[in-house]
């Protein structure tokens, strides 16, 4: 299994991820692990590798519409609202379309 993993180089799987270290929340960073353990988020992660495939660059993942995935979830939103309001609805702010 070493010819597969446990270093990297070049024919080998690697899962890498780069975070973008000059946030605010980061700072002071010691380039301590802890540090990105503890403080760092989600969004601080700009490019991921899994199994040597590049998934995402420039927080933009591969293969995803993200505008399409939208329209989707905005498609079914109507149907969402009548289902809540049929189970007694959830919203307690006025404006809230579903209560």
């Amino acid at each position: 299994m070493s010819d597969e993993i446990g270093s990297l180089a070049a024919g080998k799987k690697a899962d890498l991820i780069q975070i973008e270290l000059e946030r605010a929340h980061l700072q002071p960073f010691y380039a301590e692990p802890a540090s990105i353990a503890y403080y760092a988020r989600a969004s601080d992660v700009v490019t991921s590798v899994i199994d040597g495939r590049l998934v995402m660059a420039d927080r933009l993942v591969a293969g995803l519409d993200e505008a399409s995935i939208v329209a989707r979830v905005k498609s079914r939103i109507p149907r969402w609202l009548e289902l809540m309001k049929s189970y007694g609805g959830v919203g307690t702010y006025p404006g809230c379309p579903c209560g």
